[in-house]
């Protein structure tokens, strides 16, 4: 018996004889069904794995299956806008449906309407769209995206997660620059493989040099809000234009 084998066995000891009332929780990175611990698993009971969409398919297939199960219907153009207004966090998707279930009565099908008017926008779309207007050089864009986010967060949380996002974008940078790859983002990164995407995707419309001057631009903000140097949105406002600006 190898030494695995053998750490196993109180738990093959235990599901020779489980207690009926109890729930067993086991945390893994990943499952391998055709395992000796999985298979002794699913002899003595049920099991019921909880575990996140991966993939912008997995979550288009969940959420279809959470609109469903509330009777309602979701085209598929809808269903991919309210992911991207939404976010990627079950628990904040499974409410907002709550909430526009609510919102529509007897009506079945959920519109792009009823998302615009009753969803609000994730901060972390709204960080995506500022970068993005910052590539495109749109000022105005920006501008308006900021004004629009900073109707629901505090300018040093804005600043916080654009910093976060400018430094996945150096790291997916650095990443290509060495001939890396889209499948090694997630891993790299340590984030949603959704979110590596868009990151890794989103990388590719600035240069090393664009980055590196947005992550002092950052750094610059963050030292001006926290020691009083000016008012917080004009510093923003400021510090996107200088983006724009390239």
């Amino acid at each position: 018996m190898d030494r695995q084998t053998a750490d196993l066995e109180p738990f093959f000891a235990y599901f020779a004889n489980p207690n009926p009332s109890a729930c067993l929780l086991f945390i893994a990175e990943s499952v391998h069904r055709g395992g000796k611990l999985y298979k002794a698993m699913v002899q003595s009971g049920e099991v019921v794995e909880f575990a996140a969409p991966k993939k912008n398919r997995d979550w288009l297939d969940w959420l279809q299956e959470e609109v469903r199960l509330r009777e309602k219907v979701m085209p598929a153009q809808t269903a991919a806008q309210f992911l991207e207004w939404a976010g990627h966090q079950a628990g904040v998707l499974c409410r907002e449906l709550d909430k526009l279930c609510l919102y529509m009565g007897e009506r079945r099908q959920i519109t792009a309407e009823d998302i615009q008017a009753l969803t609000p926008r994730s901060i972390e779309t709204g960080i995506f769209d500022l970068l993005d207007a910052a590539a495109g050089r749109s000022a105005a864009k920006a501008l308006r995206t900021l004004g629009e986010v900073m109707q629901k967060e505090a300018p040093i949380y804005i600043l916080t997660m654009l910093v976060r996002q400018v430094r996945l974008l150096l790291v997916c940078d650095s990443l290509r620059g060495s001939g890396g790859n889209e499948a090694e983002a997630p891993g790299i990164l340590k984030v949603h493989p959704y979110e590596a995407q868009k990151v890794w995707q989103q990388s590719a419309k600035f240069s090393t040099g664009q980055l590196n001057k947005a992550l002092a631009e950052c750094l610059q903000a963050d030292r001006a809000l926290k020691t009083g140097g000016g008012d917080p949105k004009l510093l923003l406002e400021t510090m996107l234009i200088k983006f724009c600006a390239g």
